[in-house]
Parts: C-alpha cells; structure tokens; sequence
C-alpha cells in the first residue's frame, strides 16, 4: 500500500485555492469535523481531504503504484481544471509527499 499526499498553497490570492475547493466540493463527501472530510473521486476512490485556512491537503491509499500514478493523474486534472496555469509555474504550489502512515480516516 502506498500512502500519497497532495498539499496545495497559493502562492499569491488565496483565489486560486478556492477555485480548487470549489471544484472538488462537486463530488460526494461526508464531513468528518470541522475541516476534514471524505471525498469520493470516481476513479480514484475515497480520499481525505483536509481544508484549512491557507492550503488544502488531499490523501489516498493506493494498493499498487498503477494506481498511486492514477490518482497523482486524477487530481492533477482535477486542479489544472480549476485553475489552468496550474500546470507549470503559476498561482498554485503543488507538493507530493509519500509519507507512509495511513491517515486513521482512511484505515479500512
């Protein structure tokens, strides 16, 4: 099992962070406190998203890296259909972590 985390900051307006938000508050979720939540992605499956003040954080479980490189897939178009320029060098800071402990909302 491979543990991903995605964090995403603004580098500039805290605009192009809601534009992400906004877009994935479109799929199902059930809200776990005050600023997590599960998040099912079709494709992806059930990720947990945790919303605060100045970036978001997204986690997933992959059983094999072919499905660690589809949600790294899913969501990069996910945010690059929120905020375009987010591909390269732009209003979005985007860092993947491996960090090896799965999150407790996660534990099946």
């Amino acid at each position: 099992m491979i543990v991903i985390t995605l964090t995403v900051r603004p580098t500039d307006s805290m605009l192009w962070l809601h534009l992400v938000r906004h877009r994935l508050g479109r799929f199902d979720s059930v809200q776990l406190d005050g600023n997590q939540a599960i998040v099912w992605m079709p494709g992806v499956g059930s990720v947990l998203l945790e919303d605060n003040p100045h970036e978001l954080r997204i986690q997933a479980v992959a059983k094999n890296e072919a499905a660690a490189i589809a949600f790294r897939g899913a969501l990069k178009e996910e945010i690059n259909a929120a905020v375009p320029e987010s591909a390269g060098i732009g209003p979005l800071k985007v860092d993947w972590a491996y960090p090896g402990i799965v999150p407790i909302a996660l534990r099946a």
